[in-house]
């Protein structure tokens, strides 16, 4: 049956091979212990005919109208007057890379959805992230191997000041292996996410999400011996870009943001997913 969004009339049925996985923050209204190919198998057999079905068609229109609507403001948050921001950030290093099949890593917060949406990535398997599990400090250690297991190719990581600093001791272990890694630390002195989230749904009650004694992590990063450089412009990131994609083996560029950027779209809590909040409503 289509959900009721209005309603919430849906039936949520997971299906897996173990049952400790079966057990999910959602209740479900059925839970199916199976092998994955016998589930599908079944489910397969037991579709209706959808033959002249156009129920979809609306929510496919609407999906493409937010598409075009969210490409038609990217111009302006890659406009160098805005200041240096991570969407300006990720899309100059994406355009940079355009045509060498880069390996996109990211750690885990605000910048890894500025990247999955402004990083344009060029072939399967090239974008490697924890997604939705929350590893802060999975970046580093990432990127390491994907410069190891794939020594041909460029490797781009996108951290944030808050997730760098849980593995920050790995830039050792970068230092011996000399990988072909450019490190781009966004710099909100802030846990981002979770400030966003105080921000909008918490009347902005802020609770240890401000990182305003963040270390000099280009003394950190020299005292590995690896070459780095802080930015505060859009100028001297794209110096910095260009400088560290000219060379072989690893760089550290640490960016100084604004620590009131937002990303969307953004699902607030409680809400389902036609509930979105867009960036066009954040003006």
């Amino acid at each position: 049956e289509p959900v009721n969004a209005e309603k919430k009339d849906m039936m949520f049925m997971p299906a897996g091979m173990e049952p400790v996985e079966l057990r999910t923050l959602v209740r479900p209204s059925i839970a199916i212990e199976d092998d994955a190919a016998e589930f599908f198998r079944q489910m397969l057999e037991g579709l209706p005919d959808m033959k002249g079905e156009t129920s979809w068609k609306e929510w496919f229109d609407d999906l493409a109208s937010k598409k075009l609507k969210y490409d038609n403001i990217k111009d302006e948050m890659y406009d160098p007057a805005k200041g240096l921001t991570p969407q300006y950030a990720v899309h100059k290093v994406s355009s940079a890379c355009k045509g060498t099949d880069p390996i996109l890593v990211t750690d885990v917060g605000q910048h890894q959805i500025f990247a999955a949406q402004h990083f344009k990535v060029e072939s399967p398997r090239s974008f490697i992230t924890s997604g939705g599990l929350g590893t802060m400090g999975f970046g580093l250690p990432a990127a390491i191997g994907a410069a190891v297991s794939s020594p041909d190719r460029r490797v781009i990581l996108f951290a944030g000041d808050g997730g760098f600093q849980m593995t920050i001791q790995e830039l050792g272990l970068l230092s011996k292996m000399q990988c072909d890694l450019k490190v781009f630390v966004l710099d909100n002195a802030a846990l981002g996410m979770v400030r966003q989230w105080q921000e909008l749904f918490f009347n902005q009650r802020y609770s240890n999400t401000t990182m305003d004694n963040n270390p000099d992590f280009i003394k950190i990063v020299e005292a590995y011996g690896l070459p780095g450089c802080r930015v505060r412009t859009t100028a001297e990131f794209d110096r910095a870009a260009e400088e560290a994609l000219s060379m072989k083996g690893p760089f550290i560029v640490h960016c100084i943001l604004d620590g009131n950027e937002n990303v969307y779209p953004i699902i607030p809590p409680g809400k389902q997913n036609d509930e979105m909040v867009y960036p066009w409503e954040d003006k």
